[in-house]
């Protein structure tokens, strides 16, 4: 039997092949694995990926019951079929998991310091944060943000060569700001 779809974590199907298909012969095992990481990859993105991408706060709340299972799920799969590649969907669902429980945390601190969690101070406090391009955010964190009222102005020379860095692969926040503060 051929296989010719497999599914991404975005819940599409594609036309690649899975690794596991061997010149185009898969065993029995092999399909029951594709459709079992099938079935649990959409469920992540039902009912983790896309409420958060949505901020649909509740509905992660109400989805933190599933996630033991889902990654009880995930260790039971990788143990049969030896796929340690698997355990990023672990990791992902704790990533997640530790998003939802600190939301929940701030919501509850909220609600204790302003008496309910929908009055206008909440409001203003629940913006989205906006963000500046990574090298100025790394500028900021190093050497402070500039005082643009005083005329203080990002020297760009820092700048650029944080956004060099930046690109490069297996490169720690201190291993820039240790080649930064030498070079400047």
């Amino acid at each position: 039997m051929v296989r010719n779809n497999s599914f991404s974590l975005s819940g599409s199907k594609n036309k690649n092949n899975h690794l596991l298909i061997k010149s185009g012969i898969t065993k029995c095992s092999e399909i029951k694995f594709l459709d079992e990481l099938m079935k649990i990859k959409s469920t992540i993105m039902k009912l983790i990926i896309i409420p958060f991408m949505s901020k649909n706060w509740k509905v992660l709340e109400e989805n933190l019951v599933f996630f033991d299972n889902i990654k009880t799920r995930l260790t039971s799969i990788i143990a049969r079929n030896k796929c340690d590649d698997l355990q990023i969907y672990q990791d992902i669902i704790v990533a997640f998991e530790t998003a939802v429980f600190l939301h929940m945390e701030i919501t509850n601190l909220e609600e204790k310091l302003y008496g309910c969690s929908t009055n206008l101070s909440t409001l203003v406090f629940r913006a989205t944060m906006i963000r500046l391009k990574p090298e100025l955010e790394f500028y900021n964190l190093v050497f402070g943000r500039p005082n643009l009222k005083a005329g203080e102005k990002y020297n760009m020379d820092i700048v650029n060569d944080i956004a060099v860095l930046l690109k490069m692969d297996n490169v720690t926040f201190d291993q820039i700001k240790n080649y930064i503060e030498k070079k400047y």
